[in-house]
């Protein structure tokens, strides 16, 4: 039942890290062809974030696996939560930075639509 809980978290972190950074990914091409700090910020976050949490889901699942007497696998749980936590934080703390990246970026003209 652990080794099933434990995979599932796994796969649904790649899996939305993975998701998220490819929508951002087209939503970037298909706005413009010039780079676009607020796009690449926004996939940065997600896949540093994303790809954290799933590592250390995948370093909890191998230890789990290679030796479950041990209890080592505990102390690596708790990590995980910790670094769920941390990344939440960087999310909840990298907000005024992309809100200042997003006020940058619109243009109110180019929003006009037309008769």
């Amino acid at each position: 039942m652990l080794t099933m809980c434990a995979g599932c978290r796994a796969f649904t972190d790649i899996a939305i890290a993975a998701t998220m950074c490819y929508m951002l990914y087209q939503r970037g091409l298909l706005l413009s062809t010039e780079p676009n700090p607020l796009m690449r910020a926004l996939l940065t976050y997600t896949l540093t974030t994303g790809l954290l949490t799933s590592i250390f889901t995948t370093v909890y699942l191998i230890v789990y696996l290679a030796e479950p007497l041990s209890l080592i696998w505990i102390g690596t749980y708790f990590l995980y939560g910790k670094i769920y936590i941390i990344s939440m934080l960087a999310n909840l703390n990298g907000r005024k930075t992309l809100r200042t990246l997003a006020n940058r970026d619109v243009d109110l003209e180019s929003f006009v639509v037309p008769d």
